[in-house]
């Protein structure tokens, strides 16, 4: 099955613990099928099936500590 793909930006991960915490959380999100962390580029990619919220994902990135800093073109 195809699934779509988004790459978000974030910011203040440290370490692989920050990294963690950030696909953890958005992982649970409805929809979603997987999650990679790239602590080094400061984003995550995310895989899902139909849709996705942004606004929610902002809002789980925000609630870990992170800043959200948008979606990479």
């Amino acid at each position: 099955m195809f699934h779509k793909k988004i790459i978000v930006k974030i910011d203040g991960m440290k370490c692989d613990h920050c990294a963690k915490r950030v696909h953890d959380s958005l992982i649970k999100l409805e929809d979603v099928k997987s999650v990679k962390v790239n602590l080094e580029n400061k984003n995550a990619t995310i895989s899902y099936k139909d849709n996705i919220d942004i606004e929610h994902v902002s809002a789980v990135v925000e609630e870990e500590g992170f800043h959200f800093v948008g979606v990479e073109s």
